[in-house]
């Protein structure tokens, strides 16, 4: 028999609210509600890069298959199938489970991830029996090392996860990976009630890499492309690790070949965990953006610790100061949201300015604290469908002071309401990276870094300049369109006129979203779900020396024309750099340029 076979649940996947693959973030959350200028994506699962990078076995792990090719898959014999799911595809878990146990009887099959948790809640020992013969609810390497019975202790070490990537559906439907992961941690502490993840890892910090192995990643991706937009560090509070992200800003800061002009990350962290830092050294260390679970004004009068310290204006007015981007992440549903202060809960978290959201409902996953709470209390619905196990499906979740339809009416008018009074999101990241920007050049001459991340802030500004003009354009009402001239006249302050070539491109962005606009009142995007291409990578032993590629992977359904698509929009990128590299030398006599110290192509994350 081969040897190990990993895979999401097949697909494609049920559809969400908003009509989005769960996979686009961007669009189903982060930039949701702006208009022709909400931003698309797509995320890839991690779990079993980590696994089959860690264990002495070769593997394959299939992400997204569709049932055909995962059948197919399972007829060639593995001794080992490891499968994955979120709570929303349990239902797609167990039938899997059950088409293995039918076709490949000698395969043993092990689950993991939140729908496994939540299978394990809700069934009995025989009915689990029945579908795995190894159910993983803990850190997913040293277990599966366990299940092979290799040794559990050796460290561990990961690279080349898939890129995540995002752009503008009128400018890419099909973004390409612009943005390098590198899992730091698992886990969380501050055990959320609500929180799958604390669950999952039963309130502890697992660490996964080194701040020098993350290091060593950064430079690796940097190297392949510096025009790399951002890294996203996944650990659930990283501000609360105070020593290991000194360390790792440290690293990152006195490296001369990048620094912080261009080293860069994403990361979650907490309003209690920032407290501890100022937002100067919170930027010195390479945040670039934070992800900041806000849940609700009157979350921290209510058990929640992690609210403690500054209040959330403070933290994210001192955050956007310095240059940081934030994700406001908020939450209808609790208890103590009622009709009377639900409005008011609401407006609080849209004044904070958030330069990406998440509104979500709440959603008791099982088996957390408040899944069983609501169990006890007769307040999980009877005929709950695991597809609504979700941050928009509510978990079935009998609520105490709003009615259903309520919820989602009060999530769809926040994302309208975030939109008509501060604009786009790319918009409020362009005027953040103004702010930082303005902030460490006026301050270059106390740190020898500030001049570093002032270059950062004025990278990111110019590639994304040239949108702006038709977001001012087709601005939802006069006050956005008046905050949009006014970013204008703050980037030509802090970083003289636009250059030939930034012209050029508003142009191009300009013409592009009124076609956007007009194709969108004939044919409304959310009528198109997006179905992630299935991806085999395969890992075979031993492994290539780092830095190369662990593994390799095939598109097994590639279609001649998004491969087409694919090389036309390479050769528009090349073709634009060269049009930028001689705008600049004709115009090279200026030494104030915006485009001074600015790498050309740094416009490609668009397409």
């Amino acid at each position: 028999m081969k040897d190990v076979l990993l895979s999401t649940t097949w697909g494609p996947f049920h559809e969400q609210f908003f009509n989005t693959s769960p996979i686009d973030i961007m669009n189903q959350r982060f930039s949701r509600g702006c208009d022709i200028f909400s931003m698309n994506g797509h995320l890839h699962m991690n779990w079993a890069h980590l696994i089959a990078q860690n264990i002495d076995r070769p593997s394959v792990f299939l992400e997204y298959p569709r049932k055909e090719d995962f059948l197919e898959e399972v007829d060639k014999g593995y001794e080992y199938i490891g499968l994955s799911a979120f709570h929303n595809q349990v239902d797609d878990l167990v039938e899997m489970c059950k088409a293995v146990r039918a076709r490949a009887p000698r395969s043993k099959i092990v689950l993991g991830g939140f729908g496994a948790v939540g299978l394990e809640a809700t069934r009995t020992q025989e009915e689990l029996d029945a579908l795995c013969d190894h159910l993983c609810h803990e850190e997913g390497t040293t277990y599966f090392r366990w299940v092979l019975g290799e040794n559990t202790d050796r460290p561990m070490f990961h690279s080349h996860l898939p890129k995540w990537g995002y752009s503008l559906p009128m400018l890419n439907p099909h973004p390409v990976g612009c943005i390098p992961v590198v899992v730091g941690s698992l886990g969380c502490p501050n055990a959320c009630d609500f929180c799958g993840t604390t669950e999952m890892f039963q309130h502890r910090r697992v660490e996964i890499m080194s701040p020098e192995q993350v290091y060593r990643e950064f430079q690796r991706a940097w190297r392949e492309n510096p025009n790399t937009l951002q890294f996203a560090l996944l650990e659930e509070d990283t501000f609360q690790n105070v020593e290991y992200v000194q360390e790792l800003g440290r690293l990152l800061r006195e490296d001369t070949e990048f620094g912080l002009g261009y080293f860069n990350f994403y990361c979650l962290s907490s309003v209690r965990s920032m407290s501890q830092w100022s937002f100067e050294d919170m930027a010195m260390t390479g945040c670039s953006t934070v992800f900041v679970g806000v849940e609700s004004k009157f979350a921290g009068d209510n058990g929640y610790g992690k609210k403690e310290g500054l209040c959330h204006k403070e933290v994210f007015d001192g955050l956007h100061h310095v240059g940081i981007s934030t994700t406001g992440a908020w939450m209808v549903g609790f208890d103590f949201q009622t009709r009377e202060n639900v409005e008011e809960d609401l407006q609080d978290f849209i004044d904070l300015y958030p330069t990406l959201q998440q509104l979500t409902r709440v959603c008791p996953f099982p088996p957390t604290p408040m899944w069983k709470a609501m169990r006890d209390e007769g307040r999980i619905r009877d005929d709950v469908k695991w597809e609504d196990v979700s941050f928009y499906g509510g978990g079935g979740m009998v609520l105490s002071n709003l009615y259903e339809h309520e919820v989602g009416e009060i999530i769809e008018r926040g994302y309208k309401l975030l939109y008509e009074t501060h604009g786009a999101c790319i918009a409020r990241m362009l005027h953040v990276n103004l702010m930082g920007y303005e902030h460490f050049m006026e301050k270059r001459h106390r740190n020898r870094f500030f001049e570093d991340r002032a270059l950062y802030h004025k990278r990111l500004a110019y590639s994304f300049f040239p949108i702006l003009k038709a977001m001012e354009i087709y601005a939802p009402n006069s006050t956005v369109r008046k905050k949009m001239k006014d970013i204008r006249r703050m980037y030509i302050r802090l970083m003289g006129e636009p250059t030939e070539f930034q012209k050029m491109l508003e142009q191009g962005f300009t013409l592009r979203s009124g076609l956007a606009r007009l194709q969108d009142m004939l044919h409304p995007a959310d009528n198109n779900v997006t179905e992630e291409a299935f991806k085999k990578y395969i890992y075979d032993k031993p492994a290539p020396e780092y830095p190369d590629c662990p593994y390799k992977v095939e598109y097994p359904h590639r279609t001649r024309g998004f491969s087409l698509n694919r090389q036309a929009r390479a050769n528009l990128r090349r073709a634009l750099t060269g049009v930028e590299r001689v705008t600049r030398w004709v115009g090279r006599s200026r030494q104030d340029r915006p485009d001074a110290g600015v790498a050309p192509g740094s416009f490609g994350m668009f397409l």
